[in-house]
């Protein structure tokens, strides 16, 4: 389970929410289902959201979308506990919460359509990240050894940092990382510019 979710998705299946809560033993809750889902939401194929079905409140019409941003992340509170809109789309189709993290594959953490969701491992998931903010060559794991003035590859996979080489040329790098990406199976939108 990812940070996030860790932070704000508590899993529906524990049927004891109290020890979440401070211990507060006045929080009942019951087990979110498909069936229930079903009977709140409908599913926007055209904008990959869910909207409400019913009038929950004065502040919700039936329509509206449901949830709001957080992080990037629609998020949605159900029997006061948050959720992952992914992960509501996901049990709304296949009747079950995904087993592993939902990787959003085209990197939107917002477009929760079917065709861009799927249930992988965190490890297969950060095997498909966009650039990061300091990368400063263009390339993911690629960079200049300033001491040197060679550039140098590397690659993660399994936890570890795996050194593929100094390299005369930036071109030279790239295809090594290239070729690496290739062996440990990374994801084509690895490394995407967001």
């Amino acid at each position: 389970m990812s940070k996030v979710e860790t932070r704000y998705n508590i899993e529906a299946e524990t049927p004891n929410l109290s020890n979440y809560f401070g211990g507060n033993s006045m929080l009942k809750t019951t087990m979110l289902t498909q069936a229930r889902l079903k009977e709140l939401f409908n599913y926007d194929a055209e904008i990959s959201k869910l909207r409400y079905k019913k009038h929950t409140n004065n502040r919700i019409k039936v329509g509206d979308v449901v949830g709001c941003i957080s992080d990037g992340y629609r998020m949605v509170r159900i029997n006061k506990v948050i959720y992952k809109h992914s992960r509501l789309v996901w049990m709304f189709h296949y009747g079950s919460f995904p087993i592993n993290n939902i990787d959003h594959i085209n990197g939107d953490r917002d477009d929760d359509s079917l065709s861009n969701l799927r249930d992988v491992t965190q490890e297969e998931n950060r095997k498909n990240c966009a650039m990061t903010s300091q990368n400063t060559s263009g390339i993911q794991g690629v960079s200049l050894y300033k001491r040197t003035g060679r550039w140098r590859a590397f690659i993660g996979n399994n936890k570890k940092r795996i050194h593929l080489g100094y390299f005369k040329t930036q071109s030279e790098a790239v295809q090594a990382r290239r070729e690496a990406e290739i062996k440990y199976g990374f994801h084509e939108n690895h490394g995407r510019i967001t």
